[in-house]
């Protein structure tokens, strides 16, 4: 195995999280050296290194962070610590604890908040009443399907004559001569969606 060695210096407030026992939420700005602190730590509880504790199962730690691409590059950093600490650890027992590790590290919680909640519905699809094959809807995919469930309910409320709606056709001026021409034909009361724009 090869290892890219970085020297990362931190400051008492990141050792300190390192080092601290239990929970912990890490907030800070960007480039502040959350990742490197994360995965420090991540290293740190499945080594043993906190007083009192024994080595961590990568799958008893949950890592979460808001974008796939902060996961993916905790889920790097953890791994490329991890294996520094593997090269450089001196004693055999603690070694081989932490190879085993390594082999288990695809098992870990290491995700967005979305893909935490998903995980832990698929294990307990059953008692949560789900198909353990639903799907998660990507950004694209969920303002599309609100666009469609908006534009639904508008509809609805022009042809029903809302007062609201159609005074939000009028100032939006989606009322044209034409159906070519507006966002919603008068004589049928049906949007266009091609014009409009809520």
């Amino acid at each position: 195995m090869t290892a890219e060695t970085r020297t990362v210096r931190l400051g008492a407030e990141q050792q300190a999280a390192i080092a601290t026992r239990g929970n912990l939420l890490l907030r800070a700005g960007a480039g502040s050296g959350k990742t490197e602190v994360l995965a420090r730590r991540f290293v740190a509880l499945l080594a043993g290194d906190h007083e009192d504790r024994t080595p961590l199962e990568p799958v008893r730690i949950a890592a979460i962070t808001f974008t796939e691409r902060a996961a993916l590059d905790m889920r790097l950093r953890i791994a490329q610590v991890l294996n520094e600490r593997v090269l450089n650890e001196p004693d055999e027992e603690r070694r081989e604890q932490l190879i085993r590790a390594q082999r288990l590290l695809p098992l870990a919680r290491i995700s967005t908040i979305h893909g935490f909640c998903a995980r832990l519905l698929r294990e307990n699809a059953f008692a949560a009443k789900l198909d353990p094959d639903f799907a998660v809807l990507d950004e694209y995919e969920s303002n599309t399907f609100f666009e469609r469930v908006c534009h639904a309910a508008f509809v609805d409320a022009v042809r029903r004559q809302d007062k609201a709606a159609l005074t939000l056709s009028r100032t939006r001026r989606m009322r044209g001569s034409t159906y070519q021409d507006s966002a919603i034909d008068r004589k049928s009361t049906r949007l266009n969606s091609s014009h409009i724009t809520i």
